[in-house]
């Protein structure tokens, strides 16, 4: 009898135990996104392009000066990227340089890959969509829209921060020297360069395309740490 009693008793200690136990893990994981869902962690950056190919290298001294005043798509032939801190002509510390061949003439289209405001990691989202306005076509296309939000669906959350060398390299990564590009910029006071090559305002938003002419375009966009949208 004693023993069917110490039994029940063990038992019932058995189930106490499981029930507490079900209890604290009872609760549902909080669904992607919500408050108390953890943040997304970034990829890690891919390997670094291969060093003994130099895509600099076809960069030239001379360029052309026909590009009009304002916002625009560049269709061209990729001559070169031009890294930051480069020897080619005309280098810039803080941003890359891709020499664009439209009509037998060059062009520098200038990106930013550090802040000089506010935290200097700039960040990255990338995209295979559409091309954005009409099909690919040599030339300077002005008034060509591009909106990260409306025209791509892509949000600040989609972006994550990268040091310099990191963007530097993704972009390297992507480029073929000969393909054909699109690029979203802004021209200003310089006839042979554009800029503002991020987030900007709504439907002059800069970006780069790599295969524009293809199937899948893909993009790089960039935006600044203090930018909200």
């Amino acid at each position: 009898m004693r023993a069917v009693v110490r039994n029940a008793a063990v038992v019932a200690v058995v189930v106490a135990v499981v029930a507490v136990v079900a209890g604290c893990g009872g609760g549902k994981d909080p669904a992607p996104g919500s408050p108390d869902s953890p943040p997304p962690i970034a990829d890690a950056p891919g390997p670094r392009p291969d060093s003994s190919v130099d895509k600099s290298a076809g960069c030239v001294s001379s360029f052309g000066n026909a590009l009009t005043t304002g916002f625009g798509r560049l269709d061209g032939t990729l001559v070169a990227v031009v890294p930051p801190g480069s020897t080619c002509p005309r280098p810039n510390s803080t941003h890359l340089i891709l020499e664009v061949r439209q009509n037998n003439q060059v062009y520098r289209m200038v990106a930013a890959v550090i802040s000089d405001v506010g935290d200097p990691m700039m960040a990255l989202a990338e995209r295979d969509a559409a091309l954005s306005g009409p099909a690919w076509q040599e030339g300077w296309h002005l008034g060509v829209p591009l909106d990260y939000v409306a025209t791509l669906g892509v949000h600040r959350l989609d972006f994550a921060p990268a040091p310099k060398q990191d963007l530097v390299d993704a972009i390297d990564r992507a480029a073929v020297i000969g393909g054909r590009v699109s690029v979203y910029a802004t021209v200003e006071d310089q006839h042979d360069s554009a800029h503002l090559i991020h987030r900007n305002q709504s439907n002059k938003d800069g970006a780069i395309v790599f295969g524009a002419d293809g199937p899948s375009p893909h993009y790089f966009l960039l935006r600044f740490d203090n930018q909200l949208f």
